[in-house]
């Protein structure tokens, strides 16, 4: 079994072993959760002491259609802090991004990942159907029309996920970044993108992807929490400002 196939057999255990009557459970329910539990524990070889213990993991999640987009890529931090987890991209053919923290940690980085990609990929394609993107006769128009879209769209989706969540995330994800100095790895450290700014004549698609990113169903459980102070973030960019 893999490390990841692992992480996620110890989470499915801990979640049918917190199936109890103090939980809500009705005692059938209860029962039959523990039976599925122990019976999965003793064919995978799984202790108690293990489940109790938070390991640290490292999760991989695949860049896929994305491919090389640095519009893109800077959402990627804010899906680690908001995780807690510290993120890096694996040296090699295939662009990964991998997000190290304790097991619990991690596996909200690998869903929100997911959540997050999706989004991305939804949004753009509505605003390629919409009437902004089909004025626009050029390809050049449209594809500079479509690069302001989607930097408005992450960049704040890169606001609410760090604003909502670093301050009960920050001092794990920092716990997770000191762990990952420790490991015998080759990686390369997440850096910001330069993404130039499309200009005036794009503000409309730009204003369209920072609605569209405060209308994007993300995890309710990431769209809570204080807004973090003192924490490094790309600044937003207004329509014809210099970068």
């Amino acid at each position: 079994m893999t490390d990841a196939a692992t992480t996620r057999l110890k989470a499915k255990l801990r979640s049918l072993l917190a199936m109890t009557q103090a939980n809500g459970c009705t005692e059938a329910e209860a029962l039959n959760a523990a039976a599925v539990a122990h019976r999965l524990m003793a064919e995978h070889g799984v202790t108690a002491e293990e489940l109790a213990q938070a390991d640290w993991v490292s999760l991989r999640a695949d860049l896929g259609r994305h491919g090389a987009d640095k519009v893109v890529d800077r959402i990627w931090y804010a899906v680690a802090v908001a995780a807690g987890c510290a993120m890096w991209t694996e040296i090699g053919g295939h662009r990964v991004i991998v997000y190290h923290g304790r097991e619990p940690d991690a596996l909200v980085a690998e869903y929100l990942h997911a959540v997050i990609d999706r989004a991305i990929r939804d949004a753009k394609l509505g605003f390629r159907r919409s009437a902004e993107y089909a004025r626009r006769r050029k390809p050049t128009t449209r594809a500079k029309a479509l690069q302001a879209f989607t930097l408005y769209f992450v960049d704040h989706l890169f606001e609410r996920l760090v604003n909502e969540n670093a301050a009960r995330t920050a001092a794990r994800a920092d716990e997770a970044e000191d762990h990952r100095k420790s490991l015998p790895i080759d990686f390369q450290k997440p850096r910001p993108n330069k993404v130039s700014d499309p200009g005036k004549g794009f503000a409309d698609a730009a204003g369209a992807g920072a609605r569209a990113a405060h209308k994007a169903a993300i995890n309710p459980g990431v769209a809570t929490g204080e807004p973090a102070r003192g924490l490094a973030r790309p600044t937003p960019l207004l329509p014809g400002k210099k970068t």
